[in-house]
């Protein structure tokens, strides 16, 4: 049989001429692979997310490269971009919060209280002096302001050559200092009727052991260049001004240096009108003014009283603050008239009543923490704000060795009274939160009532 021509797949046989068109098909498919790849390759080239990397020139003879010229981009004109404005800073409004607590007099049966005897390696014993049980109570009350301002009655200067003493002319030891500046005291105000007890030198020892235990003081100065000095504080930012003046200088004040009331004790006078002036010059933006007035006991301000205020009012004060009673006055705020016409406001409280003391009789066995808060407005200037107080009360419990005495915020302890507080004491307690609303009310102040 003859051989037959073609290629024979399976059953089929392909003859030549279609062996010859399967050739050409397969070329053409051929061709055009090769031109999508290099079209595909070409676009890669172009697409610079592509993260293959063509050649820069044609690979033709390696040996004599053919570089072509690459094409100057074109440059886009550099946007003008507009400064971003620098925006204002908003101004702090700022705002200090001060607090003032009553009268402490350390008579006799309190310096028994606080006498501690040690005794030394060598066996023999020395006398020193604790207050700070008293004020252990209260002492995260007292503390809680930006700055806390206090009134003790009587010199701070050392035993000296009375000894220390409780009755009639007082002389207190000065680790009271200590105590009540562990409490959260900042300033003293040394400026009241027993000030001169242990005549001039146990008011500059006073002054000087202020310092030592890091008190800031008004109301007294060393020498003539510190009196004249404007009293002026940087709190929170705001400088207040502070005065200090006492009414009365004391029995001994005929028997004290000619220094004592010259420069030494500020007494009350129509300088207080210069003092203010230069409080102004100084920088101060606020006028915060202490004084002491008035008779004890009385539970409203005397004409006496209201003179000064009035005067000390109209010369610019801004808050005027009294003690001496040793029983608590209500507070006033009123717009006044001052002689230029224009309208100034002020805050006068009659008397703080008493923070420590022996007298344990009605009124007398309490008094206040009085706040207030000085805010910068937004349109420029200060309001004295936020009138609080908080009643207090002197905690008088018999031991076998004597007197203890706790200083009490009222407010904490209405419904469960401290452990070891008789019923009596209790009661007597509850009597002062109402008695000290009372008080305060009457002066229309809008003041308001706080536990701590």
């Amino acid at each position: 049989m003859a051989k037959k021509k073609g290629i024979k797949i399976g059953n089929y046989r392909i003859m030549p001429l279609g062996i010859a068109v399967v050739a050409v098909l397969v070329i053409a498919i051929a061709a055009l692979g090769v031109t999508l790849v290099l079209r595909s390759r070409s676009e890669t080239a172009k697409d610079p997310s592509s993260n293959s990397i063509e050649p820069v020139f044609d690979v033709g003879d390696m040996d004599n490269p053919t570089v072509e010229p690459s094409q100057e981009p074109e440059i886009s004109p550099t946007p003008t971009v507009e400064p971003t404005p620098t925006p204002e800073p908003t101004p702090l409004i700022r705002s200090a919060t001060i607090r003032t607590i009553g009268e402490i007099g350390i008579q006799t049966n309190i310096l028994n209280a606080a006498r501690v005897t040690q005794t030394g390696e060598d066996g023999t014993e020395e006398i020193t002096y604790d207050f700070s049980p008293m004020f252990e109570y209260i002492e995260d009350v007292v503390g809680d302001a930006d700055w806390t301002v206090a009134d003790v009655e009587g010199p701070m200067g050392g035993e000296g050559e009375t000894g220390y003493t409780g009755d009639g002319l007082l002389n207190t030891p000065p680790q009271l200092m200590q105590a009540l500046k562990d409490a959260g005291v900042d300033m003293l105000t040394l400026a009241n009727d027993h000030a001169l007890d242990t005549y001039f030198d146990g008011l500059i020892g006073t002054m000087k052991n202020a310092s030592a235990y890091g008190l800031d003081y008004i109301g007294a100065a060393q020498s003539q260049a510190e009196h004249d000095k404007a009293q002026v504080r940087d709190i929170n930012g705001i400088q207040v001004g502070f005065l200090n003046y006492t009414t009365d200088a004391g029995a001994n004040a005929k028997n004290s240096s000619t220094d004592a009331l010259t420069y030494g004790l500020n007494v009350i006078s129509e300088d207080f009108v210069q003092d203010i002036q230069a409080l102004k010059d100084a920088g101060a933006e606020v006028i915060v003014c202490y004084v002491s007035w008035g008779k004890m006991g009385e539970r409203t301000a005397n004409s006496e009283q209201e003179t000064v205020l009035t005067y000390l009012a109209k010369a610019g004060v801004d808050v005027i603050i009294g003690y001496n009673p040793h029983t608590a006055q209500t507070a006033v705020a009123s717009e006044i008239t001052l002689e230029d016409g224009s309208s100034h406001y002020v805050v006068a409280l009659g008397a703080t009543g008493v923070f420590l003391s022996d007298f344990h009789t009605q009124y007398y066995d309490s008094g206040m923490i009085f706040e207030f808060t000085i805010q910068e407005k937004q349109e420029g200037g200060f309001e004295i704000t936020n009138l609080q107080y908080i009643p207090t009360y002197v905690w008088r419990e018999q031991t076998a060795e004597g007197y203890q005495y706790r200083v009490l915020a009222v407010g904490e302890w209405l419904e469960e009274r401290p452990e070891g507080m008789s019923d009596a004491e209790y009661e007597r307690m509850q009597q002062v939160w109402t008695e000290i609303q009372q008080v305060m009310d009457a002066g229309k102040s809008g003041a308001q009532r706080s536990a701590s």
